[in-house]
């Protein structure tokens, strides 16, 4: 077969814009830093980054639920650790009361202050996160608790009596895969006992009842007893939820590394690989030229 000047030429030309898109490809993976720019280019590593990304929002979202879960039941410790203080003062304020050595004025102005308690404690029974109430079960947007004033025994005497408008509901939140977690409290099973023993002891200190501030005082310490075991729950759930997201940013960390590994060139190496390339490619345009250069016009017409 005879070779020609055209062939050459073309051949030369071919050479050319093979060793150009080599260069461009290099050129390309050291200003980027990436392996590859388009999925043709390297299917098996752009098919496990899809899976790498889609798993690392998987992820991301159990993390952002986790977080936010977190944030509740902070705010649901928060309020448990005003309860607290409020059912210790109503504790020592009974104790007080019960004591022998002080009359119906004193009993009086102790009940003041016990109905002082019994407001801050449905203020905090009625407490928010977000503008949504904490302590209602799946009834966010009202208060749950409330006091009215009602003919209890049908004497024509009004009394006043805790209203709970929440529910019993789970508020359930999916934290990581297959795991699933309550992060409320029920409200009126761990604040309603306490709430009616302060109207209890209130009611009998304004009556200068001794017999009956002894019953309140054991109830307000059991009612203490049982915000304690609610409020140990929730900080048990705390826990867990902080370690839920230790371990779902261990795993966005790892899941990371996977990606850069897959998906980051190896800079020293890309760059000695685009610097030969630039040097072949120099080369190849030199034989070029001198190829084209050696034709003849009548090659050209040809």
């Amino acid at each position: 077969m005879r070779v020609t000047e055209r062939m050459m030429m073309d051949n030369a030309i071919q050479n050319m814009a093979m060793n150009k898109e080599r260069l461009h490809v290099l050129q390309n993976k050291v200003a980027s830093g990436k392996e590859f720019e388009y999925a043709s280019e390297a299917p098996g590593r752009a098919s496990l980054s899809m899976n790498v990304r889609g798993t690392l929002e998987i992820n991301e979202s159990y993390y952002t639920t986790a977080k936010t879960s977190h944030d509740w039941v902070t705010a649901t410790e928060d309020a448990f650790g005003q309860m607290i203080d409020a059912a210790d003062k109503a504790v020592v304020l009974a104790q007080k009361g019960a004591n022998d050595t002080y009359g119906p004025q004193e009993r009086q102005q102790m009940a003041i202050e016990m109905d002082g308690l019994l407001k801050s404690a449905i203020e905090i029974g009625n407490s928010t996160h977000m503008g949504q109430f904490i302590f209602g079960g799946h009834q966010i947007q009202d208060k749950p608790f409330s006091t009215s004033m009602v003919d209890t025994n049908g004497d024509g005497v009004l009394e006043e009596v805790i209203n709970f408008d929440g529910d019993a509901g789970e508020m359930r939140r999916d934290v990581s895969p297959g795991y699933t977690f309550t992060i409320n409290t029920n409200g009126e099973s761990a604040f309603r006992g306490f709430m009616e023993a302060l109207v209890t002891a209130r009611d009998a200190l304004n009556a200068n009842d001794n017999t009956a501030i002894q019953d309140a005082l054991g109830d307000l310490q059991g009612a203490y007893d049982q915000i304690n075991q609610f409020r140990a729950t929730n900080a048990a759930r705390q826990r867990q939820l902080e370690t839920t997201m230790t371990n779902l940013e261990k795993t966005k960390l790892q899941l990371n590394a996977v990606l850069n590994k897959n998906e980051d060139a190896d800079m020293i190496e890309a760059i000695s690989l685009m610097r030969n390339q630039e040097s072949v490619f120099q080369t190849v345009l030199e034989v070029g030229q001198r190829a084209i250069s050696a034709m003849n016009l009548f090659e050209v017409l040809r």
